[in-house]
C-alpha cells in the first residue's frame, strides 16, 4: 500500500499585488533609504553597492536588491520551537 505525503501551501497573496509590493519596496529602498545604526553592517552594504544620501542614509539601488534576492533561497523550512 502506497501512502502519499500531503504538503498543504497557503496563498495569501495573488502575483500581481506580490509583484506590487515588491516594486514599492524596491523604489522607498532606493528613494527614501534607511537608517543604519551599526557601523560594521553600514560598510557592508557600501562595499556591495549601497549609497550614503547626503542625510546619512544608506539608499540600496535596484540592481543590489536583485542581487540579494538572487542569492536567497527559493524556499525554507518553518519549525516550531520543538523542531
Amino acid at each position: 500500500m502506497s501512502v502519499e505525503t500531503i504538503r498543504p501551501t497557503m496563498r495569501l497573496l495573488s502575483d500581481e499585488l506580490a509583484e506590487r509590493i515588491i516594486g514599492e519596496a524596491r523604489d522607498l529602498l532606493a528613494d527614501v533609504g534607511l537608517e543604519v545604526a551599526h557601523d560594521e553592517v553600514t560598510e557592508l552594504l557600501l562595499a556591495h553597492g549601497a549609497e550614503r544620501a547626503a542625510d546619512g542614509r544608506i539608499r540600496i539601488g535596484g540592481e543590489m536588491c536583485d542581487r540579494a534576492v538572487e542569492s536567497a533561497p527559493s524556499s525554507f523550512k518553518l519549525y516550531d520551537r520543538d523542531g
